[in-house]
């Protein structure tokens, strides 16, 4: 929108070119237009238009609500008078003040063109603080004035912390807190008490507030003063007590708002007029306009003193040593009873003992004694009334008897003495002895003892006997006995004092003797008794138990071990044999059936049958390997076995005969011999082999050379070896064989050779090598074919230039010649010679022979003088060189050195040699052999002298004192003459000297090699370089030894250190400095030690050091110490000069903490703390530090003393204690104590109770802790309360858990969940929230009642009902049978099975499914009913007949129960005698053929004779066989006509005509016929037909050869109806 706004501004006289104009709206655009003003007129003014600055804009005004719902709020306003802009959107805040003042704003933004928002998600009956600002491009304007107002009231929320608190065993107090939301103004609470078990309300009552609270209680309004509203004073009412004085709050408390303590104070409220012991439900809720939630606890009153005494009182189990006693509680519950049992017997009290269980067990009484037994209900209030009883034990069964010993042991009978019990409990009336194997726990003898007197003689009546069984009865495995039985049982007693035949346990267990025998002895009441038990089995470990019997029965046994003495064994019946090799067999025999004693060993008697030689052998096994048997030879063996008695018999009845298997021979065949030998054959003979060892079955013969074997096979004892080649050696061997091998078994080797004839070949592989230089080895192979022994060898050597020539004769291959010329070509042929004469020559070969060293040396060897020490040397060849001359060797030497040099000229200068020296020299000749030891002459010569060449070596020194030493060095090794002294030079910081030592003048050591001289007044410990020179006539040569560095020596210091001073580095650590000793005589180092002052004995290690300070670290704070330091050299040191100083380190604050040592509860609000000194304190502590930090104070003190009261201390808190000790330095580390004050009960339940996830028997729970948990909770323990059956039960967690799983649910069933927490001092009856859930499905249970029922050969029917628990619903149900599975529909309870195969077992596993899964299957059996006969085919008539067939048909079976197999359909032709079917006697032939299609009910059949009567039949059949077969039919073939050979068919006639022939000639005649053979050809216009082409033409001609058609006579027949 466009304003219109004119300014007018006149400036009169002015010349000012600005004008300032105010008042302008932000924002706004203005035209300016400016005009000047003459005395006559205006001038045409200039215009601009000029847009105002956007300022931020002012607040929204007139800001209502509206109340929507509780919970929400309408809220309108208008827009800002001064919106200084374009408004583009509103912001609102607002924040809870009333009950609960919010410190932060909920903003909200909004458009532009809406002036009001919809506030939601408020408090019910909650004031809330709101503004409103506007929002433009400059930003957000001002927020408008708080408006104040009030949401809807509501339903209250739970009140807070209801506990409970009981007064007495009828009164309790109820305690809570105002809601946390009120939801308005809460007018009242209603009160609900009811039974916790059954929901009973006992009071329901509503109180005011006023009548509860004398404070203000929150009212919230719209009003910015006051959210409080008063109380009027409350009125007296029924059932309130002042509640017990609380704790007066601290003065910070009473310092909050009075709003906050009104949330604070708690509200009680007393019930009286409860029963005692029982447990309440208590609901309390708020209410404002309606009733709020509700919040529960549950408490059980305490309990009271027992209103009367235990009820039905009842004794049981009465035996003669103990009964029990039971008894019902007392008719009115007045808390947790416990009973009091007191015993009385005839001496008095005897026990006095309390239980919880409603029943006593008194045991260690004695039988037949009066007992009194009284009980009384006790809580934890007091005892109630006694109940009384009275009890008389009956009698009992005997103890054990006494001293049961064996008297006498033999192999077949024990005497055994007993004494009567020591514990008889009534009168002894018989014994048992039973007689027990141990091994195998049979009873070989079970014998009653009893007397000779009354039993017999006077019996019982036969209704005493029945009662007296029948109460005996009961008492088996029982000690249960009616009171009324206890006087029949004393009159028993009375009447039949002895010999009561009871009967025992051991009685009632199977028995493999048989029934008991009974044996009388003369006195059963003597105090020791003796039996002999006999037939006992030899050597066995026996159980003998002996037991005593009253009227009661019988009494524990007494048992005792012993084994019966050994006897000889029986004999061995069993025994086998195993060949194992064919010299050894595994002898095994089953032990004596009764060893009569522990077996020893056992003995084996073996006989060889062939010679009667007779061995044995002994073995503890009972198997044996007998070895070293002769091989398939027969033996006869027995075993006897032994025991310490004896040796078992032995007879023919026990041998076992035994042959050893046949082997390899294991002798080689003897006396082979040559019978005859020529250049081709050789003849041979042999004996058997000695050994063997089975049926020899043939020979072999190896005939052997050297490259060759021939083996020939015979089964004789001669052979003739043929194809053998002359003049061979052959060695021959033969071995024999039997099934098994040869075993190896060669016979010794004949050497057998033929005729030998003259070589015809030379030599071969002729070679050579030098063995010196005039010396080779000749080496050559005989001839290939030498024909004979070779008697020689010829050599032909002869000189290449032919001046010379020799022969050598040899028999060996190898021929050394000697005496050749050195380096010299011969030629050399080699033949070779037998009997018969000299073989052909080799062909020539060239030798030549070795180099060697030279004869003779060079010759004319001089010497020549140059200058100086410069010579020449010079010399002729050798006359004899044996070679080529490689190298002259020159040797030059003297009497220290040797020089050699090798030079191909024949001359040599030389230039190297030494001054003053004699030479001596000669000269050789060198081949590649070497110079043969040949020299020349020697030649001798002498040098001029001259310098050293070398200085002295080796100069060393060893100190004689602080100012001398002793120099030691070698001459030079090349003095070049005679050396006439020795310099020493040597040199400090004052210059440097020399002194001159002529050979007089130094030592020369025992080998003459070490020269030495003494230089005195040297300095002490000074620092010298030495260096040697060595003189001859001619000088030194300027050679000088080696430089020596020389130290002369040390000496021990002299004075003290200087100026000894330390310096406080730290409280730990000071630095100590000093100086050097006045006279150090050395390189000085310093002993430093360190000790404590007070502790002497703690010394610091000995300190070694070169510097002059020293710094210690690491030392106690605020301590003495001394050092002392000494100087030293390595030549020592003297105690004279150690100095001392003493040194105090500074104070420091403390290192360690004060030790608290002492801590105690006085109260739940204050403790007792006290503490020690630091341990380190580093100086005087001056005072104590302390702080103590709670959840919600800290507090500081300062004290001298060492322990502290702390009170009004918050109960079962965590506070932290902190202690430190301070010196003058600061304050040292603190020691903490973290404690709790005592522990009350939770104040609060456990929070946020939730379902994390459940399953079908399973839900998993998750919660917070309480938030005033009341001290350590020790368990959670969950209330679970099922709603079907409307139980209750708890399951408790571990208090460090806030999660867990309950198992063992129900599927589909609905649950409530609540849990409480337990300190050590309860639960305080708190519960949380309640969480419901109803579980998953589960898989179902198993069906019930599965019936299976066969219905017929291949059906069954399988039936069931449902399952108990379905656990879900029902989807299907899945049957399952040979791994093929089914679905049933879930209403259906029944299936019928189809196809199955007859008279067959079937498994059905049914299981049943729901979503969760399927459930365990449930299996029936059935099997199929068996197959049966068909019934009869009907209706059996002809359909077509002719002369040589004819055609059935008939319809199928009714019924058919079974697999069809075929019909069997009967052919019978009649006989021409007869005129009827008379006899069987009139069938001439019956032929049978099937049909196997059950629905093919047509056959014709062929192969017919014409003209005849024929009767026809029809069976079909199952597995089960044929049924009855059909009735007969009869009929006469028609005649036929007679063969032509050559036919003409019509095309519908071929097809019949190929049916019949293939049908009644077979297999090979239609083939032939269909395949058209040789001898039969089909044609039509030319064309080749097949058979299924035969309907396509209308004449077909068959031409068949005569002579093929008089073989084919069934054809001929066949074909006779087509003529």
């Amino acid at each position: 929108m466009d304003f219109l706004i004119i300014f007018l501004l006149l400036f009169i006289g002015t010349s000012e070119t600005q004008v300032d104009v105010s008042s302008a709206v932000p924002g706004t655009r203005y035209n300016v237009a400016i005009s000047s003003i003459s005395a006559t007129t205006y001038s045409s003014p200039v215009s601009r238009t000029v847009t105002t600055n956007v300022t931020k804009p002012g607040p929204p005004v007139f800001l209502a609500g509206e109340r929507v719902g509780s919970a929400g709020i309408l809220l309108s306003w208008n827009t800002p008078p001064n919106p200084n802009g374009r408004i583009i959107s509103y912001i609102v805040k607002y924040k809870e003040v009333c009950p609960w003042m919010q410190a932060a704003y909920t903003q909200v933004r909004t458009k532009p063109d809406s002036l009001e928002v919809l506030l939601t998600n408020l408090n019910p009956g909650t004031t809330y603080e709101i503004k409103v600002a506007a929002e433009n491009s400059a930003g957000l304007g001002v927020f408008s004035d708080p408006f104040l107002f009030q949401t809807a009231e509501s339903a209250p929320g739970k009140v807070v912390n209801l506990t409970v608190e009981a007064f007495n065993d009828s009164a309790v107090n109820l305690i809570w807190y105002l809601p946390r939301q009120p939801n308005g103004k809460i007018t009242s609470f209603k009160i609900s008490v009811k039974h916790a078990r059954s929901g009973i309300v006992v009071k329901d009552v509503s109180i005011r507030v006023e009548d509860l609270l004398t404070g203000k209680l929150p009212a919230c309004n719209e009003n910015n003063e006051s959210f409080l509203w008063s109380t009027t004073s409350p009125a007296p009412m029924l059932d309130r007590v002042t509640p017990p004085p609380r704790t007066t709050h601290s003065s910070s408390v009473l310092a909050r708002s009075k709003m906050s303590s009104v949330w604070k104070e708690p509200i009680s409220f007393v019930v009286t007029h409860l029963r005692p012991y029982t447990t309440y439900l208590f609901e309390v809720s708020a209410v404002t306009t309606e009733a709020g939630y509700i919040d529960s606890t549950i408490v059980r009153t305490p309990e009271s003193v027992p209103e009367g005494p235990p009820q039905n009182c009842l004794t049981g189990n009465i035996t003669g040593k103990s009964f029990s006693m039971s008894w019902d509680p007392p008719s009115t519950v007045t808390g947790k009873f416990s009973y009091r049992v007191e015993l009385y017997g005839p001496s008095g009290r005897i026990l006095d003992n309390s239980t919880k269980d409603l029943k006593f067990a008194f045991t260690n009484l004695t039988p037949f004694t009066m007992y009194d037994v009284y009980v009384a209900a006790e809580t934890s209030a007091g005892i109630g009334p006694k109940s009384n009883i009275s009890v008389l034990t009956p009698p009992e069964v005997p103890g054990a008897v006494f001293d049961l010993q064996v008297a006498d042991v033999e192999a077949t009978e024990v005497r055994i003495t007993w004494k009567k019990p020591r514990q008889p409990n009534g009168i002894i009336n018989q014994y048992r002895v039973k007689v027990l194997a141990s091994e195998t726990g049979v009873i070989l003898e079970n014998t009653l003892l009893t007397g000779r007197d009354e039993y017999i003689n006077h019996p019982m009546a036969p209704e005493t006997v029945t009662i007296v069984e029948s109460m005996t009865g009961l008492f088996e495995g029982s000690a249960e006995m009616s009171s009324d039985l206890y006087s029949l049982a004393s009159v028993i007693y009375n009447i039949h004092p002895h010999n009561f035949p009871a009967r025992s346990r051991a009685e009632d267990q199977p028995s493999v003797v048989g029934t008991t025998r009974s044996q009388y002895i003369a006195d059963i009441a003597a105090e020791q008794l003796s039996y002999v038990i006999r037939r006992l089995v030899p050597f066995t470990e026996h159980m003998i138990s002996v037991s005593a019997f009253t009227i009661m029965g019988e009494g524990p046994p007494t048992a005792l071990s012993v084994r019966t003495r050994e006897q000889v064994p029986s004999s061995i019946q069993v025994i086998n044999y195993k060949n194992i090799s064919s010299s050894s067999i595994l002898l095994f025999w089953d032990p004596p059936e009764y060893p009569n004693g522990k077996i020893t060993h056992y003995t084996i008697y073996a006989m060889e049958l062939d010679t009667n030689r007779a061995f044995q052998m002994t073995t503890v096994d009972n198997s044996f390997l007998i070895t070293g048997l002769k091989k398939y030879t027969k033996y006869k063996m027995r075993v006897a076995a032994s025991t310490n008695v004896g040796e078992s018999s032995l007879s023919e009845a026990n041998d076992i005969f035994v042959r050893t298997p046949e082997d390899e021979p294991e002798s080689s065949p003897r006396d082979v011999e040559v019978i005859d030998v020529s250049a081709r054959e050789i003849s041979l003979k042999w004996s058997p082999p000695e050994k063997p060892n089975g049926i020899i079955v043939a020979y072999e013969v190896l005939c052997k050379n050297t490259d060759t074997l021939v083996t020939k096979n015979t089964s004789t004892t001669n052979i003739t070896l043929r194809g053998l080649k002359p003049y061979t050696r052959y060695n021959i061997s033969v071995r024999s064989y039997t099934r098994f091998g040869h075993g190896s078994q060669l016979s010794s080797l004949l050497s057998v050779s033929t005729s030998e004839t003259a070589p015809d070949s030379a030599p071969e592989n002729i070679t050579y090598r030098n063995i010196s230089s005039g010396e080779i080895e000749l080496s050559f192979l005989p001839p290939n074919s030498p024909n004979g022994i070779i008697q020689k060898y010829t050599i032909y050597l002869k000189k290449s230039d032919g001046n010379e020539e020799r022969t050598i004769n040899t028999s060996s291959l190898t021929q050394s010649i000697k005496g050749l010329k050195k380096y010299t070509q011969y030629m050399i042929e080699v033949s070779a010679s037998t009997l018969s004469g000299e073989g052909v020559r080799s062909l020539p070969i060239s030798v030549l022979t070795e180099e060697d060293a030279p004869d003779s040396p060079p010759q004319d060897f001089s010497v020549k003088q140059l200058s100086g020490v410069m010579v020449k040397l010079s010399w002729q060849p050798p006359l004899e060189p044996n070679g080529i001359i490689l190298y002259y060797t020159v040797y030059v030497w003297d009497v220290s050195s040797l020089k050699t040099v090798n030079v191909t000229e024949t001359s040599l200068e030389l230039s190297d040699l030494d001054y003053d020296s004699e030479y001596s020299a000669y000269v050789t000749a060198s081949t590649r052999f070497g110079d043969g030891k040949r020299r020349s002459s020697i030649i001798h010569f002498r040098t001029p002298e001259g310098a050293p060449s070398d200085p002295p070596k080796d100069v060393h020194y060893a100190n004689l004192s602080s100012s001398s030493i002793v120099l030691f060095w070698k001459p030079p090794s090349k003095p070049n003459g005679i050396i006439q002294y020795y310099s020493v030079h040597y040199r400090n910081t004052s210059g440097t000297f020399m002194q001159n030592f002529t050979l007089h003048e130094v030592t020369n050591d025992f080998d003459n090699m070490t020269v030495s001289a003494i230089i005195d007044k040297l300095a002490i410990f000074s620092y010298y370089t030495f260096w040697v020179t060595a003189s001859t006539s001619v000088g030194n040569g300027n050679k000088s030894s080696d430089i020596v560095q020389v130290y002369t020596d040390q000496d021990t210091p002299e004075g003290l250190v200087g100026n000894l001073t330390y310096e406080s580095m730290s409280s730990t650590a000071v630095n100590v400095s000093w100086g050097p000793p006045s006279q150090p005589n050395g390189l000085v180092f310093y002993y430093v030690s360190l000790s404590s002052e007070q502790t002497p004995r703690h010394v610091r290690p000995l300190l070694v050091t070169y510097e002059r300070s020293v710094y210690f670290d690491n030392l106690e704070k605020y301590t003495d110490y001394i050092l002392e330091i000494t100087p030293s050299t390595e030549k020592g040191f003297s105690d004279t000069y150690t100095a001392q100083l003493h040194i105090k380190t500074e104070e420091d604050v403390p290192e360690t903490s004060p030790i608290i040592n002492t801590f105690k509860n006085l109260s739940s609000t204050s403790v007792l703390l006290s503490w020690d000194p630091p341990v380190k304190p580093n100086g005087a502590i001056i005072s104590y530090d302390l702080t103590l930090q709670g959840p919600r104070e800290n507090y500081s003190f300062v004290t001298s003393d060492n322990y502290l009261i702390l009170e009004e201390l918050s109960p079962f808190t965590l506070y932290s204690f902190f202690a430190a000790a301070r010196t003058v330095k600061g304050l040292g580390p603190s020691s903490v104590l973290l404690f709790y004050t005592d522990e009350s009960v939770p104040l609060a339940p456990p929070q946020n109770l939730t379902l994390i996830n459940y399953t079908s028997d399973l839900v998993w729970l998750k919660w917070s802790p309480s938030p005033v948990p009341g001290g350590i909770v020790k368990l959670y323990s969950l209330k679970i309360h099922e709603h079907e059956t409307d139980t209750i039960f708890y399951k408790n967690i571990s208090g460090l858990q806030t999660e867990a799983q309950v198992v063992g649910l129900e599927p589909i069933s609905t649950y409530s969940v609540s849990i409480s927490a337990f300190t050590k001092v309860g639960n305080g009856n708190q519960f949380s929230n309640v969480v419901k859930f109803t579980t998953q499905e589960s898989v179902p249970d198993v069906v019930q009642n599965i019936q299976c029922v066969a219905t017929s050969w291949q059906s069954a029917l399988v039936k069931w009902d449902p399952p108990k628990k379905a656990n879900g619903i029902i989807t299907h149900y899945l049957i399952t049978v040979e791994k093929n599975a089914t679905k049933v529909f879930p209403q259906d309870h029944m299936h019928t099975f189809m196809k199955l195969f007859a008279n067959t077992s079937y498994v059905f596993k049914i299981r049943a499914s729901t979503s969760a899964g399927e459930g365990d299957e449930r299996t029936c059996n059935v099997s199929t009913l068996p197959e049966t006969v068909p019934s009869v085919p009907t209706n059996i008539t002809f359909a077509n007949i002719r002369s040589t067939s004819a055609t059935l048909t008939w319809m199928r079976p009714d019924s058919i129960f079974g697999y069809f197999q075929n019909y069997k359909i009967t052919t019978q032709l009649r006989a021409q005698t007869c005129r009827e079917w008379e006899s069987e006697g009139c069938v001439e032939h019956q032929k049978i053929q099937y049909l196997y299609e059950a629905d093919l009910t047509e056959e014709t059949i062929y192969g017919l004779k014409k003209f005849r009567w024929y009767r026809f039949q029809v069976a079909a059949s199952t597995n089960a066989g044929y049924g009855n077969a059909s009735d007969w039919i009869s009929t006469q073939t028609l005649p036929g006509r007679k063969y032509r050979p050559l036919y003409a068919f019509k095309k519908e006639l071929l097809k019949c005509f190929f049916i019949e022939v293939i049908q009644s000639l077979g297999k090979d005649y239609s083939d032939n016929f269909r395949f058209r053979s040789k001898h039969t050809t089909v044609l039509t216009c030319g064309l080749s037909l097949g058979y299924n082409d035969c309907h396509q033409v209308p004449f077909v001609c068959v031409c068949i050869s005569p002579s093929y058609l008089e073989a084919l006579l069934p054809l001929n027949q066949a074909l006779q109806p087509f003529s």
